[in-house]
């Protein structure tokens, strides 16, 4: 079977009073929450851990709209290959995706919260939060005009593909005109490039997706292929990322990227050229890894 549970056209609370997990077992598609009923549906997971062990495994998935997710000391473990612990999926707007105080792991290759839909009342992130995988967030083309709030927590993305495979980051903006507001003090970003594929730590995909530090936060890169920003260059100049209450600027493009560090431009990848887009003042010392043209 491709689902391990079904929940459908109710409320749910599912409460594991901090001891108790699901096992997905050979389920890919794990727990499939669906609401037809036109109303608002409130589904709950409680002090409940999730595991899916399977290559492409998903803990939940929501497959409709009106869902209203709310996980409250939860913990989602997918770790087989291009797994998807939590998944924001079918053909309608979610209403909402809360996440507090809890654990998602999506292993080396998987993506802790993928969203295929726009949320009406955004993706919040909270109170101690840690996810991890590939990327910590990737939204995907279809997740237009959606706010993602990234409070109190570490999120995590590692790379450790080769560097054919194509950059990726820790959140990823492939919709349109998406918001990411870092809105705590408390949170840590960090962006590893292990095996030579580029890795940000935020990665402008789509049109019109913005980034503000409403907080300062936390960002570490790791890894010479890492950077604090990418963007393709076709969707540079719609997209805006501010940090201590000023714009950064795309200064210099490299193989149809632009970042907002020369240092990152001629590090991120093998022997190519680096552009300038704007004038560029050192202030630090730059180390140019062996095989940059």
């Amino acid at each position: 079977p491709d689902e391990a549970l079904r929940i459908e056209d109710k409320s749910v609370s599912i409460l594991g009073s901090g001891i108790y997990t699901i096992d997905c077992g050979e389920c890919t598609k794990g727990i499939r929450i669906y609401n037809n009923t036109g109303d608002v549906k409130t589904v709950t997971f409680n002090k409940v851990s999730v595991v899916n062990n399977n290559a492409q495994g998903r803990c939940v998935d929501t497959r409709t709209g009106n869902i209203d997710l709310l996980f409250y000391v939860a913990n989602l473990t997918a770790t087989g290959t291009n797994s998807q612990p939590l998944t924001i999926g079918g053909n309608d707007p979610a209403y909402r995706v809360r996440i507090q105080n809890g654990k998602i792991d999506a292993g080396n290759s998987g993506y802790g919260v993928i969203c295929f839909v726009p949320v009406q009342n955004g993706i919040h992130a909270s109170s101690n939060v840690t996810i991890s995988g590939l990327s910590a967030f990737y939204l995907k083309e279809g997740t237009d005009n959606t706010q993602l709030n990234i409070g109190q927590g570490t999120y995590v993305g590692t790379n450790n593909h080769p560097e054919e495979s194509g950059s990726f980051g820790t959140v990823v903006l492939e919709g349109t005109n998406n918001q990411v507001i870092l809105n705590n003090e408390k949170v840590v970003l960090k962006s590893v490039a292990s095996s030579g594929a580029p890795q940000a730590v935020f990665n402008f995909r789509g049109e019109g997706n913005t980034v503000n530090f409403k907080k300062e936060a936390t960002t570490v890169t790791e890894g010479a292929n890492a950077s604090l920003v990418m963007a393709k260059s076709d969707v540079a100049a719609s997209s805006s990322i501010t940090r201590g209450g000023k714009t950064l600027a795309f200064v210099a493009e490299c193989e149809g990227e632009q970042f907002v560090s020369l240092s990152e431009a001629v590090n991120c990848i093998s022997d190519a050229n680096v552009k300038l887009l704007a004038d560029v003042t050192l202030d630090t010392n730059i180390v140019i890894e062996s095989g940059k043209n």
